[in-house]
């Protein structure tokens, strides 16, 4: 994995909380970090364990760009959605979203990205956004406040999708 860009994996979802959207109960998360997204097709490609049908069991596969460095945070939350009003979701939400969640703890919108591409599955996402908190105690609690509830009754900027909280086993190098 490492010859394809710095491949490297970040980690593996223990427990999976459901915050919206449908979430399937077996299904679950691993986060893979590369240097940009055509090293992580190539490695795709190339490794014949990941590329075995029935290994995945037709789980979805997607590549997404980050646009900070990830911490060594063991919770993440994954929101995946379409974007229905991209002038209040860029003007209104994300910078309230982003400074609210930093003010809480958390490292808000690591990815927040309309560059997604669907490896293997069938989500109907035009966005997705990847944040790091360092329990998933905070980031239920951030999103038990006021400052969220307020935040997200913006929601008509979205439509559809889901969002998770992912408590991560991280690899020993993330630590």
């Amino acid at each position: 994995m490492r010859n394809y860009g710095n491949g490297r994996p970040i980690g593996v979802a223990e427990n999976i909380t459901y915050i919206r959207g449908i979430w399937k109960p077996n299904m679950t998360i691993a986060l893979l970090q590369f240097d940009n997204e055509e090293q992580a097709c190539l490695w795709m490609q190339s490794d014949p364990h990941f590329r075995r049908h029935d290994w995945l069991d037709d789980h979805d596969t997607i590549v997404i760009p980050t646009r900070s460095e990830l911490a060594a945070y063991p919770c993440v939350e994954i929101n995946a959605f379409q974007r229905n009003d991209v002038q209040m979701f860029e003007a209104d939400f994300l910078p309230k979203y982003e400074k609210n969640v930093e003010n809480a703890g958390g490292k808000p919108a690591i990815c927040s990205t309309e560059r997604i591409r669907v490896w293997r599955g069938s989500n109907d996402i035009s966005y997705m956004m990847l944040t790091q908190w360092r329990s998933s105690e905070a980031a239920q609690e951030w999103h038990h406040s006021q400052e969220a509830t307020d935040l997200h009754a913006l929601r008509p900027y979205a439509s559809g999708g889901w969002s998770v909280l992912a408590d991560m086993k991280l690899s020993p190098h993330t630590e």
